[in-house]
């Protein structure tokens, strides 16, 4: 079985919560609304209409990208992203997820598909206080597949991605729409649970709240982004927001540990 049918049969359906603003979007999309930021030098480097996904490897050190796979190299930069306006973006249920695929050892594989918003709205206090909240937001749940005779797979768990955290679930713990396992997506926080309802956190000052309807039902078509043709944007090494945010998926140590790069 090839990697882009894998991804295909295994793809989660997302539930996103109806009265969420910040919808699914893609990388390139959202650049052409961002600005890029470095905390030594005084106003945008590159302001909005001016960022494509290949002129970001020239914000790296030497604008290279063969550091990809140095998790430890000192190269990664300082540079940052700003949304000068949080102004919510239109559903479309046809937006792409992302994924890809690593073989951590000889007996199974995992599939990461990455949620990717431009936005992490508020939900402390029911969303009236702005805690949280923060440009580009990656989120992820992880199939893992065991390897079968003949180059088969089967699904054996489903680890679902909650803020820092996250919890692995048997296959027969979770939901399925038709074969493809189901991901409830928190209210502005698009963390990713196994059930619909609320979801307590931090003395119900953060809780989660997620609600199916198959009017927001989500499913992307997942691309390949670590595997194959690895787009330009996934090089580059600055980080989603000011205060150290997250990076992108080709440097979330946390998310993987080797590629395989047949």
């Amino acid at each position: 079985m090839e990697y882009r049918e894998i991804i295909k049969t295994y793809s989660p359906y997302v539930y996103l919560h109806p009265k969420d603003k910040y919808r699914p979007s893609t990388v390139p999309e959202t650049l052409k609304k961002l600005e890029i930021w470095h905390p030594d030098v005084k106003g945008p480097l590159l302001g909005v209409g001016e960022i494509t996904p290949e002129n970001l490897l020239g914000l790296n050190i030497n604008g290279e990208k063969s550091v990809c796979y140095d998790f430890n190299s000192p190269s990664l930069s300082r540079f940052y992203f700003k949304l000068p306006s949080n102004k919510p973006n239109p559903l479309d249920l046809s937006t792409p997820m992302y994924s890809f695929i690593t073989t951590n050892n000889s007996d199974y594989i995992d599939i990461t598909y990455v949620f990717f918003y431009q936005y992490n709205g508020s939900t402390a206090c029911n969303g009236l206080l702005p805690f949280g909240i923060h440009t580009l937001d990656w989120e992820r749940c992880v199939m893992r597949l065991v390897k079968l005779p003949e180059n088969n797979y089967k699904l054996e768990e489903v680890y679902y991605a909650q803020h820092a955290a996250g919890k692995w679930y048997k296959v027969d713990e979770i939901e399925y729409y038709g074969s493809h396992p189901v991901v409830y997506s928190g209210w502005h926080s698009h963390a990713s649970y196994i059930k619909s309802g609320a979801k307590i956190r931090i003395c119900c000052c953060g809780n989660d709240y997620c609600k199916g309807d198959d009017d927001f039902l989500w499913k992307g078509e997942p691309e390949l982004i670590c595997n194959e043709n690895v787009p330009s944007w996934n090089y580059f090494t600055g980080n989603s927001w000011k205060k150290g945010g997250v990076k992108f998926p080709m440097w979330r140590k946390d998310w993987m540990h080797t590629f395989d790069q047949n």
